[in-house]
């Protein structure tokens, strides 16, 4: 049987993500969960993701406010952006357990976790945009939450 294409007003997508994070003895662990992606047109993303100009010197004055930000600045960035384009999650978790809501992703996105949730999702955004299969499309798995930042 054939799916229908059903044109959605404000179309929304259930994606896969997958968090790396440091974990003791020098190795990387993948975490996983589910995003809730917001589907957008390229005017609507260029609203709200900031773009480069064409201009050679526009991109010049870019590049050099570009490389004068901070890593703080990119995550406070990223707290401010990203919560217009994932709007919740699925499996991801607290440390006494129980979900974490959507509203604390700004304060994920500049805490511990910041720069490791921040790839993941921003990877996620442009599988979405640009139309590239997600890495791995099981999702979240249970018992599969990040250690807080005090267990290492």
């Amino acid at each position: 049987m054939q799916t229908q294409f059903v044109i959605e007003r404000e179309p929304v997508v259930t994606w896969p993500v997958t968090v790396e994070l440091p974990r003791p003895g020098g190795r990387i662990e993948p975490f996983r969960f589910v995003a809730v992606v917001r589907v957008l047109s390229e005017d609507e993303y260029e609203t709200i993701i900031p773009a480069h100009g064409a201009d050679d010197d526009v991109a010049a004055a870019q590049d050099a406010e570009i490389q004068r930000r901070t890593l703080r600045d990119v995550l406070a960035d990223n707290a401010r952006v990203l919560p217009r384009l994932i709007t919740g999650w699925q499996g991801v978790t607290a440390p006494a357990g129980g979900d974490v809501p959507i509203a604390e992703l700004p304060a994920v996105l500049t805490g511990p976790y910041g720069r490791a949730l921040s790839v993941a999702l921003w990877r996620a955004i442009h599988q979405v945009r640009y139309g590239i299969p997600a890495e791995q499309t099981p999702g979240a798995a249970e018992g599969n939450s990040a250690p807080s930042p005090a267990a290492g």
